[in-house]
């Protein structure tokens, strides 16, 4: 009798299944996502960003310019650009705080820089002339409970760096191979940071880091993490692929092939995740704008006059804006509407 009801079961299941699968592929196939252009600030002698980032609650954008940066106050309106000196040759890396208008940067001198945004003030974290870290700082990153924050260094001792925020003492925590690529912060491990090589996937476990081999990988080039889908979404370079890699179970979800799509995409310069991560949108190697539907790839769509050379882009915490900096030196906003087919 139970060998039975087994087998009635798997019946209806079998019976229900492509039901239930076209209802899923119906509401994949549903949502649209459509940008409309709000305006344009033109940042002066800026042709070129290594970062743009958004504050936690949007009021603010900032945008890395050679050996400045500039900060945006009221980004949806026509506001002046306050230009920031860095007192470096270059700045390579900024990062607003998760909750309050700190901001920490990097550059080329080996400074890393805590600022007060509100005030325009700033304390040296660390300095070139700091024995404590031996090359220059690649990265910078908050953690996601503000405790700390993580500098990557890629040349000669490439390594992973702590400063703390109550005792302000620093600490080498990692030595790599080959070096960090990209790091993100998690709020699945809020006091620390997940990054990659040009190898594997690095993600924390206490005070070490564990090491994931992605498969048919040959260069990994850039990270994005979607706390709220606990995905990890990794380009690898040279192939061209994206994968898709889910942070509990640990495995590979899916891999997109960009080169199977109707726009070659052989490199990743830039590359920014929507909050609900489902939607991508990079700057191709051509210096387009490109987004992208995670389901369909194929659906590729470009943005705005493909005669601009884009540099760098960024959605907004919500998802409700983009930031792009073309090498005109203009910093153009997006509203993002996200919809659903009737």
């Amino acid at each position: 009798m139970k060998g039975l009801f087994i087998a009635i079961l798997i019946i209806i299941l079998l019976i229900l299944y492509p039901s239930i699968k076209s209802t899923q592929s119906q509401s994949i196939q549903e949502v649209n996502i459509s940008l409309g252009l709000m305006h344009s600030i033109q940042l002066s002698e800026c042709d070129n960003s290594f970062s743009i980032d958004w504050a936690f609650d949007e009021s603010m954008i900032a945008v890395t310019c050679k050996s400045d940066f500039y900060i945006i106050s009221s980004p949806f309106e026509s506001s002046t650009p306050i230009k920031i000196n860095g007192n470096s040759q270059e700045i390579r890396s900024l990062d607003f705080a998760p909750t309050d208008y700190q901001l920490v940067s990097a550059d080329y001198d080996a400074n890393v820089k805590l600022w007060d945004i509100n005030n325009l003030t700033f304390e040296v974290i660390l300095s070139k002339q700091d024995l404590r870290i031996p090359s220059i700082p690649n990265q910078v990153k908050f953690t996601e409970d503000q405790s700390a924050i993580f500098i990557s260094i890629s040349e000669e001792d490439k390594g992973l760096y702590r400063w703390d925020f109550i005792s302000h003492d620093i600490e080498r925590v990692l030595i790599t191979r080959a070096g960090i690529i990209d790091m993100e912060p998690t709020s699945i491990y809020p006091a620390h940071i997940a990054f990659i090589d040009y190898l594997q996937l690095n993600l924390p476990n206490d005070d070490l880091w564990t090491q994931y081999s992605i498969d048919n990988t040959n260069r990994i080039y850039s990270l994005e993490i979607v706390d709220t889908q606990n995905l990890v979404i990794i380009f690898d370079r040279p192939t061209g692929m994206i994968h898709l890699w889910d942070l509990i179970t640990q495995q590979t979800i899916r891999t997109i092939d960009t080169m199977s799509s109707n726009y070659v995409v052989r490199s990743f310069n830039m590359m920014s995740v929507h909050p609900m991560g489902r939607f991508v949108i990079f700057v191709g190697e051509d210096g387009n704008l490109y987004i992208a539907d995670l389901e369909f790839f194929e659906e590729i769509m470009v943005i705005d006059d493909p005669s601009e050379f884009f540099h760098n882009i960024a959605f907004s915490p919500s998802g409700d804006f983009v930031a792009g900096l073309n090498s005109d030196g203009e910093l153009k906003i997006w509203s993002v509407e996200i919809s659903q087919n009737e």
